[in-house]
């Protein structure tokens, strides 16, 4: 057992809460296991193979998600489901990991959302999601601009900044990692310089990026105009996107 195949994301009078590393990201669970001292009052409850905890409960980690109002599932092999459980136990789980935050991006959040940054920091392998906070979630008011409109091969979505307090945040655009015509969410934010942000790759050729970064260039007055909401209608913003010219 090593720390890093699992992390604690926090514990209470009578559990510790916590998340493994699995072999495929599909898997989103936290597990929740008694103390050693109180085992004896979970009878069903079955050993962690990585950490050697009593695991109780295996809960399903979802997105979207809206932490105080979202009911716990269980996986099919959690050793109790969650109404299973007395009640005593059960409010010390709803109050500990929905209702008692921690701090993350400046932000506070419920520790069932830090469950689900501590779960996709343990398993990278494909990163298919990154956690963001309420206040990130607000930004994510798009503007398309597809390929017709850029003369790019990808689709672009100008975005804006967050509504919350961060500090010397660096405006970016998203860009979809494909070369498919509608619109999905195979998205990499790339920052106005061209740099790609959280160690992701774009898929194009080194040509098709630098048709990327010069049309973000040519138009970089217009996306900090909807960045900064200065403009922030889209049939305007729209109108001021400037195509690509091909030699």
């Amino acid at each position: 057992m090593t720390d890093k195949q699992f992390r604690i994301v926090t514990k209470s009078k009578h559990f510790i809460y916590f998340v493994t590393e699995v072999d495929e990201n599909k898997n989103w669970c936290l597990k929740i296991a008694i103390k050693e001292r109180f085992k004896s009052k979970f009878k069903k409850a079955s050993v962690d193979e990585i950490t050697g905890y009593n695991v109780i409960l295996k809960i399903i980690l979802s997105l979207p998600h809206t932490p105080h109002y979202m009911r716990f599932n269980s996986y099919k092999d959690s050793p109790y489901k969650y109404m299973e459980l007395d009640r005593p136990f059960r409010n010390e789980i709803n109050k500990t990991i929905k209702k008692t935050n921690t701090t993350y991006e400046n932000e506070s959040i419920p520790f069932y959302d830090y469950a689900l940054v501590q779960w996709e920091d343990l398993n990278d392998k494909e990163r298919f999601f990154l956690y963001e906070t309420p206040n990130q979630e607000m930004r994510w008011i798009t503007a398309p601009i597809d390929k017709k409109m850029s003369g790019l091969c990808m689709n672009v979505e100008l975005t804006l900044q967050s509504m919350g307090k961060i500090i010397n945040q660096r405006p970016y655009l998203i860009v979809q990692n494909d070369y498919e015509d509608k619109q999905n969410l195979n998205w990499v934010k790339v920052r106005l310089d061209g740099s790609v942000i959280d160690d992701k790759k774009l898929i194009f050729k080194e040509s098709e990026i630098n048709e990327l970064k010069t049309w973000i260039e040519i138009n970089k007055l217009t996306i900090l105009l909807y960045w900064t909401q200065e403009e922030a209608d889209y049939t305007d913003i729209v109108e001021k996107i400037k195509p690509i010219t091909h030699t």
